[in-house]
């Protein structure tokens, strides 16, 4: 990020009053100062007539613990060490209300060192955060890329071609990247080419966000930039980075693989773009990624029925439908009885589950039941049987038009509603969302919708596919091992606080001992002074990665960020140390 101060430019400068010393204090930033004590003065003290120079106008910002800071060095010499000189510090702090008019405060005076300490509150000294989308829809799958973020560091590429140790490439998605010791690439850059003589170059800028070739089944990323290439001025660099499905413990990093006139080709292999995979045996599914395996056979050993009006659906969890009239609705695991008309809505031999992590739900659905009923070109759903002309029928008809047309009431002498028939070409089928819900026991399916008379779909609330608790703790990752146990606690957590809330956090686990409101699938959570409780991680969201020596541990789906429809997420960095340690906040 770029911190610009040029809107604290003042001809006039700034006006502190030290009441304590019964002086004024006149100041300048970022502009060529005016002082009355000389030219080049940033900070002057008036004491009467007399004139002090407090320290030689700077314009060298740093940046350092979230602080933006300026040292005003050479002023007079200290009158109780003439050996010293006076020197004034700024402290710019981030403050998103302090508006543009915001002005310094003088917080300290050390008369042994003639030293002076301000503070500076202002919008300007905030960190802009690049907030933007960082997963890509391929059909009803979302695949998410934001474990792949380096929230501290950057990615690390090689020009294979080349000898040198020194990184040609640094790397990060979705956001720019973190400040890198002694490399000062461009702000705003997510890819930095350094070359063997010169400054770093800017060769990918934010924003880019994934997208998804349909035509390779690949997700990608490409970044243009405002940096004229070296070998055709008539361009500017561009980056792109191909991800590639590769399954296993690690993330994987991103390798440069080819150069195509402006544009550096990176290829990335991470099991975060794989498809989910799960294994179906019987009456339960397998989620790789969660290492778990879900089993409804608890559910299929009930008969279950939902009321839809005067119409009911008889249900069967991997089984038929049990308490329907022998011989009808043959082979159906939901079949609607309604009086003394039947229909299947789903043959158990077409079964098929699937766990969708985006919505945290195993999809149960029965596919091959009977014939939908005929609807009209107009998409309204014909009644059988009608009344035309005091005659009952129970199809189609031709009667009165050049085309078959049905009533869309059963008494089309009376309400004179009807359509044009249209082709019927499918066959019923039910889908059941099977969500978590520890208090519900076993539970039972809700109606959701109805479609046509052709399709319905059931909500079940159940304990019985809420995901695990606790995690795997120990990986293996390029040939070392990492045993996080002695961090994770069957009986406690880590609670710390910073500034006006208090953290409860757990790895590989839930939250034990953790306060009111933080359910039992969270690893993470937050408690505010005023007593709100935020879920910032769920357990079975865990994702382990080891990225320059240090161990990412990835907890997500936590509470709603309304600002930004998205859900928390929390990275805990864990570092080489002699003891076990605290954890702590960043950021």
């Amino acid at each position: 990020h770029l911190f610009d101060l040029n809107p604290l430019k003042r001809q006039s400068g700034y006006t502190v009053h030290d009441i304590r010393n019964q002086r004024t204090i006149q100041l300048h930033v970022c502009d060529e100062a005016k002082s009355p004590c000389g030219s080049g003065v940033g900070v002057c003290l008036a004491a009467g007539q007399q004139q002090i120079n407090a320290g030689r106008l700077s314009k060298m910002l740093t940046y350092e613990n979230k602080v933006l800071k300026l040292v005003y060095r050479d002023g007079d010499p200290c009158p109780a060490n003439p050996t010293l000189k006076y020197t004034s510090y700024f402290s710019f702090l981030c403050r998103t209300t302090a508006g543009l008019g915001s002005q310094p405060v003088l917080d300290a005076f050390d008369e042994t060192t003639c030293t002076h300490d301000f503070s500076w509150h202002t919008p300007l000294a905030c960190e802009e955060e690049m907030v933007m989308e960082c997963s890509v829809t391929n059909g009803s799958t979302i695949i998410d890329l934001s474990p792949l973020i380096h929230r501290t560091g950057s990615y690390e590429a090689f020009d294979e071609d080349m000898t040198n140790l020194v990184p040609d490439f640094y790397i990060n998605i979705c956001q720019p990247l973190n400040p890198i010791k002694d490399v000062s690439c461009p702000p705003g850059a997510a890819v930095c080419m350094v070359p063997v003589t010169g400054s770093p170059v800017d060769i990918g800028h934010i924003p880019a966000t994934p997208k998804f070739n349909s035509a390779t089944n690949e997700v990608y990323i490409a970044y243009n930039s405002s940096t004229p290439c070296s070998t055709n001025n008539a361009l500017n660099f561009s980056s792109r980075i191909i991800f590639h499905c590769n399954r296993g413990t690690g993330l994987g990093k991103p390798k440069m693989v080819h150069k195509l006139d402006c544009e550096y080709l990176f290829e990335w292999s991470t099991p975060v773009v794989c498809p989910d995979e799960v294994d179906v045996s019987g009456c339960s599914v397998t989620d790789e990624r969660l290492h778990y395996t879900f089993n409804l056979s608890s559910l299929s050993r009930q008969s279950h029925k939902v009321s839809s009006g005067s119409r009911n659906y008889h249900v069967g969890v991997c089984s038929s439908a049990a308490d329907v009239p022998q011989g009808r609705c043959k082979d159906a695991a939901v079949c609607l009885v309604s009086g003394k008309r039947l229909a299947s809505f789903g043959n158990i031999k077409e079964m098929k589950m699937d766990y969708r992590h985006q919505d945290e739900a195993l999809i149960l659905q029965y596919k091959g039941g009977d014939r939908c009923p005929t609807v009209t070109e107009m998409g309204e759903l014909c009644v059988f049987p009608f009344q035309y002309n005091g005659v009952r029928y129970d199809k189609c008809i031709l009667r009165g038009q050049e085309r078959p047309w049905c009533a869309t009431t059963d008494n089309f002498q009376r309400d004179k509603k009807w359509g044009f028939c249209g082709n019927v070409t499918g066959h019923r089928e039910s889908t059941f969302i099977f969500k978590c819900d520890d208090s519900a026991g076993n539970g039972s399916p809700q109606l959701l919708s109805e479609t046509l008379d052709c399709a319905v779909t059931f909500e079940w609330k159940t304990q019985v596919v809420c995901p695990p608790r606790k995690m795997e703790c120990k990986f293996i990752q390029q040939h070392k091992t990492y045993d996080l146990r002695v961090l994770s606690s069957l009986t406690g957590s880590w609670m710390f606080a910073d500034k006006d809330s208090f953290y409860y956090m757990n790895l590989c686990q839930r939250v034990h001992e953790g306060p009111s409101g933080c359910p039992e699938q969270a690893s993470v959570c937050r408690k505010s002074h005023s007593g709100t409780v935020q879920v910032l991680g769920l357990v079975h969201t865990q994702m382990l990665n080891v990225m320059d020596d240090k161990i990412f541990v990835n907890y997500s789906n936590g509470h709603e960020c309304p600002r930004r429809n998205k859900k928390a997420t929390t990275v805990i960095e864990l570092k080489c140390a002699q003891t076990v340690g605290m954890p702590r906040l960043d950021r």
